[in-house]
């Protein structure tokens, strides 16, 4: 019963033609492993029995030592076997944790790299921000454009925030026109500097599919902790969430930083020429 909403979400991506190929791969593989580690027990076995006629029989039976490099043969080709399996089923997790629509993490695989941040942080006792992104009236995109330009528009969105985020953070899509960066080891103005400049690169970077003077904008919102357990990552969360929807609330098209007690005017991106040296977000009250 619990199970239910986890299969009626997962259907369409596990149905997927990708997927069955590779399921079909790692099938093949797995039962050609499976006939090779039994013919290497029988190889096994037939070289006891052998290694018992030689040995009780003499030098008559010496025609039965061929059987041994036979039985290295064998296993030699189950392990090969099985290192190809493992390539195949190391696919399939990074298949099982990647959007397939844009080609960076999916919940599932933001997930995992969240808790890993969060448990390497903790360790050490450093800073780690959240970033909770929003296209600003995609639906708008889809209902003028169609899907199949929606879809391009979230692939280049996706190639951007890569781009611009680099080997500093990790860039994932929640959903729809959600996506969320992972900042290990960034603190609030460091992340407001790297939000900012993800809106002014989207901005010219994710129009090419959309008519002429079309841009896309979107809403950020900021949460930055020190990190001291696992368990800070769930008001992380639900801080970068919170200042996300002020910032939607307040116009979109803008950075909003979470803070405790503290609320200022949110800067719009459009205003912005370029990246600035002084940090232009808001600060929201929590």
């Amino acid at each position: 019963m619990l199970l239910r909403p986890f299969r009626a979400f997962s259907a369409p991506f596990l149905k997927s033609r990708g997927v069955i190929q590779l399921r079909h791969m790692v099938a093949d593989e797995s039962q050609r492993f499976s006939m090779l580690m039994f013919a290497s027990v029988i190889c096994a076995v037939a070289s006891l029995l052998a290694a018992a006629v030689f040995f009780a029989v003499g030098p008559s039976a010496g025609w039965l030592v061929p059987v041994m490099p036979l039985q290295l043969t064998v296993i030699v080709c189950a392990v090969i076997a099985q290192r190809g399996m493992s390539g195949q089923l190391d696919l399939l997790s990074r298949m099982i944790e990647s959007d397939p629509a844009t080609g960076c993490l999916n919940r599932r695989g933001f997930a995992r790299a969240f808790d890993e941040a969060l448990s390497v942080a903790a360790d050490v006792r450093s800073d780690v921000a959240l970033l909770a992104l929003d296209l600003d009236h995609f639906k708008q995109i889809n209902d003028k454009y169609g899907h199949n330009v929606g879809d391009l528009v979230l692939s280049e969105v996706a190639s951007t925030l890569a781009e611009t985020v680099g080997s500093e953070g990790v860039v994932a899509r929640l959903g729809g026109e959600e996506f969320t960066v992972l900042l290990p080891g960034a603190d609030a103005e460091s992340a407001g500097v790297m939000a900012e400049r993800m809106l002014v690169d989207v901005r010219g970077n994710c129009c090419s599919s959309l008519a002429p003077g079309s841009f896309v904008t979107m809403s950020i919102g900021i949460a930055a902790e020190r990190i001291t357990s696992v368990r800070d990552g769930a008001a992380l969360r639900a801080r970068a969430d919170e200042a996300l929807y002020m910032a939607k609330r307040k116009g979109r098209d803008r950075v909003l930083l979470w803070a405790p007690g503290v609320r200022s005017l949110a800067t719009p991106a459009a205003a912005m020429a370029a990246i600035v040296t002084q940090p232009r977000w808001t600060q929201a009250r929590g």
